[in-house]
């Protein structure tokens, strides 16, 4: 229950009008492989992989960032929700580069096709200024995010404590 919470508190923060996720800059011969995704197929496939693995270690030390004495518990809940196909794909939807992605290839659901492109654009930022500018990248991208999922997971905890309490204290009984 408390992954959906957070999820829904990600997706509407990310939905907000005046959440603007920057686009990183590569150069133009970069956004021409990434988005000519048939000639360049399998090294935007690598890419796609490595993407993902970069996003969720950039994620785990932006968390570590933010809330230095979270539990690994905080942690794992919030950065399995962060590190979605979901939220990547409503990045790139949010970003609004959908006009360049209809030449990606063809047989991907909308959501995993825009996943694959985020994936791909983290990739490339490691590739061309490392791992230190993909951090940066991610902090200007996922702080807000990481904001909304933490309050999200300290309300459904919150409740689910106070759902417990309230079970446990009905079934007391005082005197004989």
């Amino acid at each position: 229950m408390t992954h959906k919470i957070i999820v829904s508190a990600i997706l509407e923060a990310i939905a907000l009008p005046y959440y603007k996720p920057p686009m990183p800059y590569l150069d133009s011969e970069t956004w021409c492989k990434i988005l000519d995704w048939k000639k360049h197929e399998r090294r935007n496939n690598f890419f796609e992989w490595l993407g993902d693995s970069l996003l969720s270690a950039a994620i785990s030390v932006e968390l570590c960032r933010q809330v230095p004495y979270g539990t690994e518990h905080i942690f794992t809940q919030v950065r399995s929700a962060l590190a979605a196909n979901k939220t990547f794909s409503h990045l790139t939807l949010k970003m609004d580069v959908l006009s360049n992605l209809q030449q990606w290839r063809e047989g991907r659901t909308p959501s995993k096709l825009f996943a694959d492109f985020f994936e791909v654009v983290a990739a490339e930022v490691y590739r061309k200024f490392g791992f230190e500018v993909l951090c940066e990248w991610v902090r200007d991208v996922f702080s807000p995010l990481i904001t909304a999922a933490l309050i999200a997971y300290k309300e459904s905890v919150i409740t689910a404590f106070s759902s417990h309490r309230f079970h446990v204290l009905s079934g007391y009984r005082s005197g004989p």
